[in-house]
């Protein structure tokens, strides 16, 4: 009698602790996966004419709310699609919406989509906004023809920003030779040679960079020259490269002593 009211006593504290024991390695051998959710799919963006219509005269409380929220939350996941819905564009073009003079947002937000988000189509968007505000703020065109030079793969709006540069702002001999290139590829060899000719007054031939800078312009002068003999025919060609050095007539075409590479934009 006594057994049996022990056994009864006892009965539910062991099997709910064999059961406690049992789940805890039934749920240790089937874990669930991990679930993570991108920043992409989760942010919240509002339609900025919501509050370009509606802010209570507050634009620049609300803009500068929503670009703290923006670099608090900001991730560095590469965004690969060209139909500018990724969600840091679409904050800081309503940034740009709410408050068009807010400098930082396309100082800051045009390299980030450019280069972190790897977002192009939006940092060109970001840089076009920011330039129709500020057309000849040095910061913005540097930074501008950089991404659309080197990241858009866009010679043309590049050289157009490079172009408002020159006209307003003493350039780097890269930007220079950039722009030169731009010209090149435009087919205005003239005025790449005549910017390359500034430039070698500034270095010299016998430094790395003038020496660089003299075999641009080697190029382009030969490429000049020789589509004037070979090609237009014309009575009054060069019939001499820079250097000096008569040009070869081989085969019934004029070619240069030594070698050289078309002077032009590339990919």
């Amino acid at each position: 009698m006594k057994h049996s009211t022990v056994w009864q006593k006892f009965t539910l504290p062991i099997f709910s602790l064999f059961f406690l024991v049992a789940s805890y390695f039934v749920n240790i051998s089937n874990e669930k996966p991990l679930m993570f959710i991108s920043k992409q799919d989760q942010s919240v963006n509002f339609n900025a004419s919501l509050f370009t219509y509606f802010n209570l005269g507050l634009k620049r409380l609300i803009s500068s709310s929503l670009w703290v929220s923006t670099i608090v939350e900001s991730d560095i996941d590469h965004y690969k699609k060209k139909d500018l819905n990724s969600w840091m564009f679409l904050r800081f073009d309503s940034i740009s919406k709410i408050d068009p003079k807010f400098y930082e947002n396309y100082t800051f937000g045009g390299i980030y989509l450019s280069i972190i988000k790897d977002d192009i189509p939006g940092a060109s968007s970001i840089y076009k906004s920011g330039l129709a505000v500020y057309p000849n703020d040095y910061s913005l065109l540097r930074d501008a023809g950089y991404h659309f030079y080197l990241e858009a793969n866009d010679p043309k709006e590049s050289f157009l920003i490079y172009t408002r540069l020159k006209n307003n702002f003493k350039l780097s001999h890269s930007v220079i030779n950039r722009l030169a290139k731009l010209s090149a590829q435009t087919g205005d060899l003239a005025s790449a040679y005549e910017m390359l000719t500034e430039l070698q007054a500034h270095y010299p031939p016998n430094d790395l960079i003038g020496l660089k800078i003299l075999e641009h312009r080697y190029s382009i002068r030969a490429e000049q020259d020789l589509n004037c003999l070979n090609v237009k025919k014309l009575k009054n060609c060069k019939l001499k490269d820079l250097e000096g050095n008569n040009y070869i007539l081989r085969n019934g075409l004029f070619e240069a002593i030594r070698e050289w590479k078309a002077f032009n934009y590339k990919k």
